[in-house]
């Protein structure tokens, strides 16, 4: 699998909430189109252990979800709508799973005190940060 086709797949996960699918970074975000998700630059890196590894081949990628803008809503109201993402969000990559790509793992970090930052407005969210093996 390619960067450009692990980074695809992963754009394509749908997750449930979500009303606008970026397959880049947007420089924006409008509320209008929150919760939003995009996908950030990834990493790639090679480092076999063997002649006979065929994990070696590792691709990690962040699957960001922006839920809403940092100051809007209440913050219980903004804390459980992140939580319900976060949950959304594990629930899509699961369903995807084949789909991403060969031995996949993921890690889902909320993100309310260190939020997400688009251009200068900070999100309340969920980011899954993926990684393909092989």
């Amino acid at each position: 699998m390619s960067i450009k086709s692990f980074v695809e797949a992963l754009a394509a996960v749908e997750v449930d909430g979500v009303r606008r699918m970026y397959a880049y970074p947007p420089l924006q975000i409008n509320n209008a189109d929150l919760p939003a998700s995009f996908v950030r630059p990834p990493s790639s890196e090679y480092d076999p252990l063997s002649v006979c590894d065929d994990t070696a081949d590792n691709m990690t990628c962040n699957l960001v979800v922006a839920v809403e803008a940092a100051g809007q809503n209440t913050q219980p109201a903004n804390y459980a709508k992140m939580l319900e993402m976060a949950d959304a969000l594990n629930e899509a990559l699961k369903e995807n799973y084949n789909t991403i790509g060969a031995i996949v793992t993921w890690r889902i970090t909320a993100q309310d005190m260190e939020p997400i930052v688009l251009g200068l407005t900070p999100y309340w969210g969920v980011t899954a940060t993926v990684t393909k093996r092989g």
